[in-house]
């Protein structure tokens, strides 16, 4: 099939019950309310809550299911389409950058041809060459900037030797995996202590395959 023919292809688009979603919407904004002071502090109440909260995973699973069968076809066609643009341009884009860093090399030697203009006239001057700083100043380049372009220099960095970088630049990172682990180690029961860490307990909380 040519990309001609693709081009040709639609989506199948799944009709969406509008009706239908600002229902649910209002069904479970009055639930919320509802239920919002009901207490969770015995057996009883907690079965309850199980319940409930059972019930509305199971509402926003078969929503979700509803919502994948309304995008897959648009999520599929999107992809194909992207697809094709995203390799039909790739060398215009490729045009873009070999352009951009011919621009910048040229920026660069601009810049450096007049860093060194100005630094033979520094030191012509602070050896009292009059000649020489006429010399230097008139080696440095009028630097014309072209109508449609901008072009600005700045420094990049990367680290070589992080020891030699003064403490001022750097912070510590804290290694999550090594204090989750050293939490994981201290089991049920205990209570995790490590100088520098404040650690709370919370409650995780999903359902499970298990259902009344």
């Amino acid at each position: 099939m040519t990309k001609q023919d693709d081009k040709q292809e639609t989506a199948t688009l799944v009709p969406v019950d509008r009706h239908a979603l600002a229902g649910f919407n209002g069904e479970w904004t009055l639930k919320l309310s509802e239920f919002a002071d009901v207490p969770c502090t015995s057996p009883d109440e907690e079965a309850w809550w199980v319940e409930w909260r059972n019930h509305v995973h199971t509402e926003l699973t078969r929503l979700d299911a509803e919502r994948k069968e309304v995008t897959g076809p648009l999520d599929r066609e999107k992809k194909l389409i992207d697809g094709w643009y995203k390799a039909d341009r790739a060398p215009a884009e490729r045009f873009k950058e070999l352009a951009n860093k011919k621009l910048g090399a040229y920026a660069l030697a601009q810049d450096a041809a007049a860093t060194a203009a100005q630094q033979a006239a520094t030191a012509a001057l602070a050896s009292g060459d009059n000649d020489a700083v006429v010399d230097a100043l008139a080696a440095i380049p009028d630097i014309q900037k072209a109508a449609g372009n901008s072009t600005r220099l700045e420094w990049v960095w990367e680290v070589e030797n992080i020891d030699q970088v003064p403490a001022m630049y750097t912070r510590k990172v804290i290694d999550d995996a090594a204090v989750q682990a050293y939490v994981d180690r201290m089991g049920d029961g205990h209570y995790p202590m490590m100088p520098g860490i404040r650690f709370t307990k919370v409650a995780k909380v999903r359902p499970t395959g298990r259902r009344k």
